[in-house]
């Protein structure tokens, strides 16, 4: 049953991301500014899993943290995500 929502769950997140896809060709075709385009997504954009891997490789590099640690805590964050969408 878990499988079918995670399936489902990702048919949404790749509807998402056609319509987006879409909205943005029509931006262009309507005669769109690509600077502008470029503005407004990135306005928007937080990166927050790029931050996340930045600072656990720092931690590693600099020797704070183990990368056993790491893989734990992610192990952690996702179960508890699946389990919320389950």
């Amino acid at each position: 049953m878990g499988g079918y929502k995670g399936r489902k769950q990702g048919n949404v997140m790749l509807m998402a991301m056609q319509s987006k896809l879409i909205f943005i060709d029509r931006y262009f075709q309507a005669g769109g500014n690509h600077e502008e385009m470029v503005k407004l997504l990135s306005e928007n954009y937080t990166g927050i899993a790029q931050s996340t891997n930045l600072l656990a490789n720092w931690l590693i590099v600099t020797g704070k943290i183990h990368l056993m640690s790491i893989m734990l805590g992610i192990i952690y964050v996702v179960s508890g995500l699946i389990y919320k969408c389950s």
